[in-house]
């Protein structure tokens, strides 16, 4: 029941990675596995690119879906087999953080970028790109920003509450939050400056995973300890015994369209629709 990423289609679907393949879910659920063409059972994340094409990040390299599955490794020219975020970027090009590297997939071809090219560290684990089309890069030992073909480092001596970036999240305001192995860090727009979150403040856990912003504004914020919910002023808390998860370690969270917020754990999938909690486990279908 260990879910590892989830993100919502175009048509409201919730696809869930986990490690035995993924689940679509649509009211129930549709399986996909090696059986079926994934190169790899073991999912790590999920993205929908601008075509409505599924993309799957796993332990053995990365798989697109379309009306079939088609892979690429390392074998191919990735930077990594062992997948941690994917990207399709608004010029239509791909990118791939995996833990060997930053992977960029034109259509034709693979870019590799590492150490030597600005990057903090080679392992990559998150990947975003804002609202003014900056490419953003959570690595193990900080999170850098592309600046023409290079990257440009930003770790704790600039502000950061920790240097190894797990996640990250541009919020409707174009503030950009990172989860942290040691708490939560938000850089404000304007100034470039960043606001530092921890346990000391009431967050459930530092160790941040996921971060994701429900319809009404507030930010919900996964960890290894339990799901926070940000309203501007407090944390609200969510965990096994306060909140109903199935496991208190989170590894995903996302918003839909109706203002729901769904949870992934070590121990299936929690939907959150104001106050009320429902949790989905391989019992109910899940991969």
């Amino acid at each position: 029941d260990v879910v590892r990423s989830l993100t919502e289609d175009r048509d409201g679907r919730i696809w869930a990675a986990t490690m035995g393949g993924v689940s679509c879910f649509d009211g129930g659920f549709l399986n996909f596995s090696t059986d079926d063409g994934l190169v790899n059972n073991q999912i790590t994340d999920v993205f929908e690119d601008a075509a409505g094409d599924l993309w799957f990040g796993s332990f053995g390299g990365v798989s697109q879906y379309s009306k079939s599955f088609i892979s690429i490794t390392a074998e191919d020219g990735l930077a990594g087999n062992d997948l941690r975020a994917i990207l399709c970027a608004r010029d239509g090009r791909m990118w791939f953080g995996t833990l060997g590297g930053l992977t960029s997939f034109d259509g034709d071809g693979l870019s590799n970028y590492d150490e030597e090219d600005g990057l903090p560290h080679h392992r990559v684990f998150a990947v975003l790109q804002d609202r003014a089309s900056r490419l953003w890069v959570g690595t193990q030992a900080g999170l850098a920003l592309l600046d023409g073909d290079r990257f440009q480092a930003f770790t704790t001596a600039h502000g950061l509450v920790q240097d190894r970036v797990y996640c990250l999240f541009e919020d409707v305001a174009g503030a950009l939050w990172l989860g942290t192995e040691g708490g939560v860090s938000c850089r404000d727009p304007k100034t470039g400056t960043f606001r530092n979150w921890t346990t000391a403040d009431g967050l459930a856990g530092d160790d941040t995973n996921s971060i994701c912003q429900d319809r009404a504004g507030r930010m919900w914020l996964g960890s290894e300890s339990g799901l926070s919910c940000w309203d501007g002023e407090s944390f609200h808390i969510y965990t096994v015994d306060q909140g109903g998860l199935p496991s208190n370690h989170v590894h995903s969270v996302v918003s839909d369209d109706e203002g729901g917020v769904w949870a992934a754990t070590s121990d299936g999938v929690w939907h959150w629709q104001e106050d009320t909690v429902r949790v989905y486990t391989s019992a109910d279908g899940l991969a």
